[in-house]
């Protein structure tokens, strides 16, 4: 295992926090610990910013106006914001001095750990694992390191560090994900994923990955489809 020192602050983490460094493959194959930290910013879990009282993880900048009512019935995130007694909900979020809202929240379908019961997201309840309209959204899924970002980032040769830093019960907290992107018989057959990490590593020149702009229709129709099932509005055909 190989460490990596923070140069400077990044999600959560400070300058020199020691990351352990582990390849994408060992991090998908983690197992959620479901502390519900994640989902929740006013957990005690969560580190918070010493100036302002916020949560340092925050759902990001991307959201659907209506957070999801449309299609859950009811908001899937409940903003944080400044109340006379500190960080609490609110009915929106707050703005910065350039109008880009402050995404700190709550989700209103998490189901707190209990002594005995891990959290657990109310959405799944009686859904159909089969079925794509009853998927979480696409930030839920994704996060920290199943994104097609983790994965682009991981094949351009560098490390992804994922925003797990005001997290330290996340199962995912303290690593850094590198290459080769795929590992093993089943993953790499020809080795060709490594050896391209290795002359990555090394400075040398790669073979270049064809943008999307040039693949064929079906990724464009997988992608399309994909567009679609982010809960930020009901399927067409749901």
């Amino acid at each position: 295992m190989t460490e990596y020192v923070l140069p400077q602050d990044f999600a959560g983490y400070q300058a020199g926090d020691v990351l352990r460094e582990i390849t994408l493959a060992e991090a998908r194959e983690l197992e959620c610990n479901r502390c519900g930290a994640c989902c929740n910013g006013l957990s005690p879990d969560v580190r918070k910013d010493p100036e302002t009282g916020f949560p340092l993880f925050t759902w990001g900048s991307k959201y659907p106006e209506d957070r999801y009512r449309a299609r859950y019935g009811r908001e899937l995130l409940i903003p944080l914001v400044r109340t006379d007694g500190g960080i609490g909900p609110g009915d929106d979020f707050e703005r910065d001095a350039d109008d880009k809202p402050y995404t700190a929240f709550v989700c209103s379908f998490l189901e707190l750990p209990t002594d005995t019961e891990p959290a657990a997201c109310g959405l799944y309840a009686g859904a159909n694992p089969h079925d794509l309209s009853t998927l979480r959204p696409r930030n839920c899924g994704e996060f920290p390191v199943f994104g097609l970002d983790v994965d682009a980032v991981v094949l351009d040769g560098r490390g992804y560090i994922p925003h797990t830093g005001a997290l330290p019960r996340c199962t995912w907290y303290g690593i850094r994900v590198v290459g080769p992107w795929r590992e093993g018989p089943k993953r790499d057959p020809r080795g060709y994923w490594r050896e391209r990490w290795e002359r990555q590593q090394r400075g040398e020149e790669v073979d270049r990955l064809r943008d999307v702009s040039e693949l064929g229709p079906e990724i464009h129709a997988l992608l399309a489809r994909r567009a679609t099932i982010d809960g930020s509005e009901p399927r067409p055909d749901a």
